[in-house]
């Protein structure tokens, strides 16, 4: 007989499962920590392309939020940049699982003006501009 423990995680629907096999002696052994990516919808979520979004508010005080999603493994790079090019911070460099993905940037340290920021991941590379 098998039995399965549910809980959900993280802003994604991340759902964790534990499942345990029990055996007709009673004994039993369980299996924890498996994922599953879920959309609000209750589907698994599958993620078809590489997407950068516009960050959320724009124009914001003091904090901001940017959305990507990444459809293969793959080395990803969030970059803030100003409008002259010079890079000022790194949100991310390291490798990502396929999935959707949010990072939260505080730019009270900068002054007010536009500023630009890029996704990159393999081929795939995206910029879009903001207002602080």
């Amino acid at each position: 007989m098998l039995a399965l423990a549910h809980g959900i995680k993280g802003l994604f629907y991340e759902h964790y499962y534990s499942i345990r096999n029990m055996e007709f002696s009673g004994s039993y052994y369980m299996v924890d920590g498996i994922a599953i990516d879920k959309s609000a919808s209750g589907y698994p979520a599958t993620v078809t392309e590489y997407k950068l979004e516009q960050n959320y508010p724009n124009p914001f005080n003091p904090t901001t939020q940017i959305k990507y999603s990444i459809k293969e493994r793959q080395l990803v790079q969030l970059k803030i940049y100003d409008v002259l090019g010079r890079e000022l911070f790194t949100l991310e460099d390291n490798y990502k699982e396929p999935g959707n993905y949010e990072t939260e940037f505080d730019a009270s340290s900068l002054a007010n003006g536009v500023y630009i920021y890029r996704l990159s991941a393999g081929d795939f590379v995206d910029e879009r501009k903001w207002l602080w």
